[in-house]
């Protein structure tokens, strides 16, 4: 199911959410600047979030991306509404054959963002936490850059362990 395996791409990629990612709009996704936009009402801390998007990243959702502009890159088969949490959770768990859920690959991201020297706070704004005390005081914005190269690090590290993006052939549609 093409459906599940980018949905569990994407939770894999970037360390979102299942909420924030079966949310995802085509409009969306910035393949110019190259940033998913997850608007704040989408996002369990009720603040927009902005993700960098990798080369392979943009691979994968380009590979992907239906004709159509506009609605849900997940939607369901009525009226175009994207599928609901319990869809989403069910392709997660056909695809991981009930061995793990969307919340392990986010725990997953996290683990391997540490293990390979990603910032601290770097990985903390991927993952979209809240800032507590001196550090919502002190940490004015986000740190596109160090993010950006934590997740090109990243997902070089998922390349050299099997993970597939297509090559440029295929995006070229």
């Amino acid at each position: 199911d093409q459906r599940a395996q980018l949905l569990t791409t994407l939770l894999l990629l970037h360390g979102t959410r299942i909420n924030e990612t079966r949310l995802i709009k085509i409009k969306d996704i910035d393949t110019d600047m190259n940033y998913l936009h997850l608007p704040a009402d989408n996002t369990k801390t009720r603040t927009a979030h902005k993700i960098p998007l990798t080369d392979t990243a943009l691979s994968i959702i380009k590979a992907h991306l239906p004709t159509r502009k506009t609605g849900f890159l997940f939607p369901n088969n009525r009226a175009g509404e994207p599928f609901s949490t319990m869809t989403a959770n069910k392709l997660i768990k056909k695809v991981s054959g009930g061995q793990w859920t969307a919340h392990d690959l986010r725990k997953l991201s996290r683990t391997i963002w540490a293990e390979i020297g990603l910032d601290y706070f770097a990985a903390e704004m991927l993952l979209n936490h809240s800032l507590k005390g001196l550090d919502k005081t002190y940490i004015m914005g986000h740190s596109d850059t160090r993010m950006r190269e934590g997740l090109e690090q990243y997902h070089r590290f998922l390349i050299e362990r099997g993970l597939k993006a297509p090559n440029k052939k295929q995006t070229a549609k």
